[in-house]
């Protein structure tokens, strides 16, 4: 099942209900909602079905959302011992503006997620939002709050588990938008392994390139940040432990040009396995991806629009050339990543890895037939650098790696660190300076 087509017909007419009674009656929501079933329905294909049964009214009006999964993951729906998912949607309507929530409704899945609920009365799942339109500006706005209900139990394999409340907050105004997450702790535990996820938080601001969020393709510029106190893995033989990490993505336009950064940091990672114990601290990963805006929107907005068939294959082919086609017009554009930082450190001393990588313009349809001319159209400068002084505190099995590498050329010894360097220019792999041949 593709996730994301069973995320966006949720989505899609969640925003086509709230529009539909900004539109100031509920004869014009209903329509409006109809509408969007219709697109939602091409995009599904024979991956699911959606349909909508309304309760029309002047002030107030009903909405049952069932929606259908005909291909779903093993083994969460057969757990949920359903593959239907029902949600109730009610829009009251106002003048240039609607509040509208959404509930999961009476049906299976809601008696099945009842067992876990912690408190049975409580809805495991609701999302609110208010939504105005202002004519003078022309823009909309929309505040919403989504929350879920703390979850937990015992499996049939004996395992327990907690699924932590969460709280998802966000808000539009015209083009910015701004989104908030907060989770609670969550863990399975079994007899021979445990996973724990403690403190998760997250936050979003950013810049759409639309006034209308449903006619958004995606944000402009945007900053994102997602946490985790601790993340705790444990089996029969070793347990692993990330403390204080932090994801981050970020994206700015530059001349035309997007710019996406992609970041990971940590405090430390802690393995332990018998009586050893390896501590690495501040893992640190910082990357940067430069691509032509236009072409890279002009990629997403035939992404979105595609409307998957099995039943024509014809159509499906054609839908994959127009998406090659406009790949194409990214890669003629020229693409580059940086690997700004990819580090860590051990009782003081840090290896460190850059890399800077640019692809001048190509098309990507030639490569599908000859990956390898990509070398042709690759610029890389990379270098990585280990502190001697950090491989004397390595295992026996980890020194004679490493000194197995330097051996084999990969690496250099000099006084202070093992170095290597790895460069492409004119098609040729270059490793410290030497020809590196590919066969």
């Amino acid at each position: 099942m593709n996730k994301g087509l069973m995320i966006g017909a949720l989505v899609v007419l969640g925003s086509g209900a709230y529009l539909g009674g900004v539109a100031y009656t509920g004869q014009q929501a209903d329509s409006f909602v109809q509408q969007q079933l219709d697109v939602v329905k091409q995009q599904l294909g024979d991956q699911g079905d959606i349909a909508v049964t309304a309760t029309e009214g002047f002030f107030e009006s009903q909405y049952r959302i069932e929606y259908t999964l005909s291909d779903y993951p093993e083994p969460i729906f057969p757990a949920l011992e359903t593959n239907k998912i029902p949600m109730d949607l009610t829009v009251k309507h106002g003048f240039l503006s609607a509040n509208s929530t959404v509930v999961l409704a009476e049906g299976e899945l809601l008696d099945v997620l009842k067992r876990y609920l912690d408190d049975s009365d409580q809805a495991p799942f609701v999302l609110e939002s208010t939504q105005s339109f202002n004519p003078i500006s022309q823009t909309s706005r929309v505040n919403a709050r989504a929350e879920t209900a703390r979850m937990s139990g015992n499996l049939e394999d004996g395992s327990t588990f907690v699924v932590g409340a969460a709280q998802v907050e966000f808000n539009q105004s015209g083009r910015d938008f701004a989104a908030t997450l907060t989770m609670d702790d969550s863990y399975i535990t079994a007899e021979d392994g445990e996973l724990r996820i403690e403190g998760v938080s997250g936050e979003e601001t950013g810049v759409l390139d639309s006034d209308f969020l449903q006619d958004a393709v995606m944000a402009e510029e945007f900053n994102a940040v997602v946490r985790a106190e601790q993340i705790v893995f444990r089996d029969a033989q070793q347990q692993a432990t990330l403390d204080s990490l932090a994801i981050t993505v970020d994206q700015i336009l530059d001349g035309g040009r997007v710019l996406l950064s992609v970041g990971y940091g940590a405090e430390k990672a802690t393995l332990e396995q018998g009586d050893v114990l390896s501590v690495v601290e501040v893992p640190n990963l910082s990357m940067t991806f430069d691509f032509d805006y236009q072409a890279v929107r002009d990629l997403a907005e035939v992404t979105q629009s595609m409307q998957p068939d099995a039943d024509d294959p014809e159509a499906a082919f054609e839908q994959m050339q127009l998406i090659v086609e406009t790949l194409d017009r990214v890669t003629q554009e020229g693409v580059g990543i940086d690997l700004n930082d990819l580090s860590f450190e051990m009782e003081g001393e840090k290896a460190q890895a850059k890399a800077d990588l640019n692809l001048v313009p190509f098309t990507a349809s030639d490569l599908m037939m000859s990956p390898l001319m990509l070398l042709q159209y690759m610029e890389l400068q990379a270098d990585v650098s280990v502190p001697v002084a950090m491989s004397d505190k390595l295992g026996d099995e980890e020194r004679m790696q490493l000194q197995m590498l330097v051996e084999q050329g990969f690496f250099i010894l000099n006084d202070t660190d093992y170095t290597a360097n790895l460069s492409v220019e004119e098609g040729k792999i270059l490793l410290n300076g030497s020809e590196f041949p590919l066969f």
